[in-house]
């Protein structure tokens, strides 16, 4: 049945990226009314100037009910480009076995406003725990060839960290202080690339250190009681796993831990 899912994607890719929208790789992996449902799509999108599009996809299916002839399933897919305002769509389909054959009978957008599937959400706020983890490691001491760099970070976040390393080596002092995080994804841009937002608690030890005498510099302003920090961190799946891209913050902000109501649905 899975197979039947992904033939169907396959099928899509090929007519979305042809020249004349011939349906007849959707004929035999989608019935008449779907079939009709993609053509209307992709006429839409050439009625509106755009042209044959190549896209890529990755696939999430969860099977929700299933059957010796009928099952269900829902999908986040993720699609690059997007024919909507986010790389993920969240779909639920109907499909029907004939033979060894599974065809989609039918298909709905559950919503357009964005989706991520839980296993991507999960690995990739699992890549921003452990930037944090590591960062302990390379900031104290500062250690700007540290092979913890080229694990949990990528460009261009990862030469601006080399350089402010660089920096603290010179002046001989450390950054200390870990936060206590609460992520989300709130954006994906595609199937390798989207962004967590995380209302951070700071360590109230937080700031620069003489790494010879261990005094608290004033460089770092001190952490007041209860403050909060917002950070956004665009993630890209790179190597085998998901890296920190960019990293922006804005400190002492008014922020809500997660869930909130920017953190897209997981499917």
């Amino acid at each position: 049945m899975i197979g039947g899912w992904n033939a169907f994607w396959n099928a899509w890719a090929a007519v979305r990226a042809s020249d004349d929208l011939d349906p007849g790789p959707l004929e035999t992996v989608a019935a008449p009314d779907v079939v009709d449902g993609v053509i209307a799509l992709f006429e839409g999108q050439r009625s509106s100037g755009a042209g044959p599009v190549a896209t890529e996809i990755a696939l999430h299916p969860k099977v929700t009910e299933t059957g010796s002839d009928r099952a269900a399933l829902e999908d986040c897919v993720l699609l690059a480009p997007s024919f909507t305002d986010t790389a993920g769509v969240w779909y639920q389909a109907d499909l029907t076995r004939t033979g060894d054959v599974w065809i989609v009978d039918a298909l709905r957008i559950q919503t357009t406003g964005g989706c991520v599937p839980e296993e991507v959400a999960a690995a990739a706020i699992a890549g921003y725990e452990a930037y944090y983890a590591a960062e302990a490691e390379f900031w104290d001491p500062p250690t700007p060839d540290s092979q913890l760099l080229d694990a949990v970070l990528a460009e261009p976040q990862k030469s601006f960290i080399v350089g402010i390393l660089e920096q603290h080596v010179a002046s001989g002092v450390a950054l200390r202080g870990q936060p206590t995080f609460h992520p989300e994804v709130i954006e994906v841009r595609s199937p390798t690339e989207l962004v967590i937002l995380s209302c951070n608690e700071p360590d109230p030890d937080f700031g620069l250190y003489d790494i010879d005498t261990g005094e608290r510099l004033s460089d770092e302003p001190p952490v007041r009681d209860g403050q909060r920090d917002l950070q956004s961190a665009v993630m890209v799946f790179e190597g085998g796993s998901w890296k920190v891209a960019d990293l922006q913050g804005q400190v002492d902000y008014a922020c809500e831990f997660a869930p909130t109501d920017r953190g897209l649905p997981s499917v």
